[in-house]
């Protein structure tokens, strides 16, 4: 295989993940496919990309953005409102990350059991002011859903303008010290509720279903999602849907599902370099052209001709090659091809006597006919 060819197909094996990404980022419906349905990342119906859309134009300049991975409690306020809805790696990875001294760790023992949906981190932003909102459909830690049928009602007087809710399915709450008080029912059972620690809260909802974008603009569903927000800066959960950004290429191409595929090509491609180099039989020599132009070979080539032959045998054998070129040229044979021989030199004398010797004269006449012959038969170079 030539080295440029080993190159390129280095070259191609290397670029071809780096497309496959380039190309699934330009594709719309790997937004709207590969991600979870209560992704903010998915554009369908069932994504929440317009719940983020609405959070960062409710409160222009108040930080309205999306958490893939864990913070230091200095990168998020005591104010922040953080969105886990519908959370599917469960259980959740912590979105304060524990970095704490033995002072801090002795400091926070205070906290450590207290609730166990929490870290003691988490717990501790909790206490000093944050708002954690849990949407669930699922069990999640102490905390389970359960199907449920009835109206739905507000019992409580919290968030003015947000006095109904339709979600498409029938789901409460399961009884949990967890909870607090409720604030929705379905029935007689709690379908959102809320519980205080300290200057803050966590609000549970059964109803992860009112933040996609079908049904956010029905009845109070966006209502509720800026009573959540108010004016406080939202950070919405995408690590409990496996988005973190320390996934590597690796990681995308599991969740994506393309392993196999990717797995099968370079197969594919190994097979065919690998058949590319080897060899069926013995090697074949690149071709060379090994004939020379130069003068001196011609000449040295003529005077060996001049030595070796007579001028008559030197004539027949240019006139041999002669009849060979038409016949190559026009594929004819026998008194056809002498005739057609004669008519491109006609003035040739195809008889040559051996007897008498040829003058350089006439032996000049006759080598310009059969030259005029290959003129007139197109050959170029004779």
């Amino acid at each position: 295989m030539k080295r440029w060819m080993v190159v390129v197909f280095w070259l191609a094996l290397l670029a071809y993940p780096f497309l496959v990404l380039l190309w699934l980022s330009q594709d719309r419906r790997v937004s709207e496919d590969w991600l979870d349905s209560f992704s903010t990342f998915n554009t369908s119906d069932e994504g929440l990309s317009l719940a983020l859309a609405y959070a960062r134009e409710l409160r222009p300049g108040v930080p309205a953005g999306i958490l893939t991975r864990s913070l230091d409690e200095k990168e998020i306020s005591p104010d922040t409102v953080v969105l886990r809805v519908h959370p599917t790696a469960i259980p959740a990875a912590p979105f304060l990350a524990e970095h704490m001294d033995d002072e801090e760790k002795a400091a926070r023992k205070k906290f450590k059991g207290r609730s166990p949906l929490l870290t003691a981190a988490e717990e501790s932003w909790v206490y000093r002011g944050g708002r954690l909102v849990l949407a669930l459909d699922e069990r999640y830690g102490s905390v389970g859903t359960q199907e449920a049928r009835g109206d739905y009602k507000k019992v409580f007087p919290l968030w003015p303008g947000v006095t109904a809710l339709r979600p498409p399915s029938g789901r409460a709450l399961s009884a949990s010290s967890e909870l607090g008080h409720a604030i929705f029912l379905i029935g007689d059972q709690p379908v959102v509720t809320r519980s205080l620690l300290g200057r803050g809260e966590i609000i549970f909802l059964a109803c992860p279903e009112i933040f996609q974008n079908a049904a956010l603009n029905k009845v109070d569903h966006l209502a509720l999602l800026g009573a959540l927000i108010e004016r406080r800066p939202v950070l919405f959960d995408e690590a409990v849907h496996g988005v973190r950004n320390d996934a590597g290429i690796l990681e995308l191409f599991r969740r994506w599902k393309l392993g196999p595929f990717l797995l099968l090509l370079l197969i594919v491609f190994c097979a065919r370099f690998w058949r590319n180099v080897i060899r069926l039989g013995p090697a074949v020599e690149d071709f060379e052209d090994r004939r020379s132009e130069a003068v001196d070979v011609v000449e040295s080539l003529a005077a060996l001709y001049d030595r070796g032959l007579t001028r008559e045998e030197a004539l027949q054998l240019y006139e041999d090659s002669f009849r060979s070129a038409v016949a190559a040229r026009t594929r004819l044979r026998g008194d056809a091809l002498e005739q057609k021989v004669l008519a491109l030199s006609p003035s040739a004398d195809h008889t040559l006597h051996a007897s008498r010797s040829m003058s350089a004269r006439e032996f000049g006449r006759a080598l310009e006919r059969i030259n005029e012959g290959f003129r007139r038969l197109h050959i170029a170079r004779h």
